[in-house]
């Protein structure tokens, strides 16, 4: 479900649940999942990806998961603070 939010805009067969994307995109996806993993690459073609790239892309999307998670937190103490003033007003 982590790997999908991240690639679903390149989601190609619905019901086989193949993706069409870039190999790097793919691999960053799911280390940025933020999940315990091993990385166990068994395709030839994944030796030549440059690292530097892939750190690029991983770095990328965990910096777009922390903006959302901070807008996020901050939508919640709006929500919270208006809780508050509404229970202290007695509104």
């Amino acid at each position: 479900m982590h790997c999908h939010e991240q690639l679903r805009f390149n989601l190609f067969d619905l019901n086989n649940r193949l993706y069409r994307t870039h190999p790097i995109k793919a691999i960053a996806s799911i280390q940025a999942d933020q999940l315990n993993h091993r990385p166990v690459f068994i395709h030839p073609d994944i030796e030549v990806i440059s690292k530097l790239d892939l750190e690029i892309e991983t770095d990328g999307l965990n910096q777009a998961h922390h903006r959302q998670n901070s807008m996020w937190q901050t939508v919640g103490k709006i929500a919270l603070s208006i809780l508050v003033t509404e229970l202290i007003l007695g509104i």
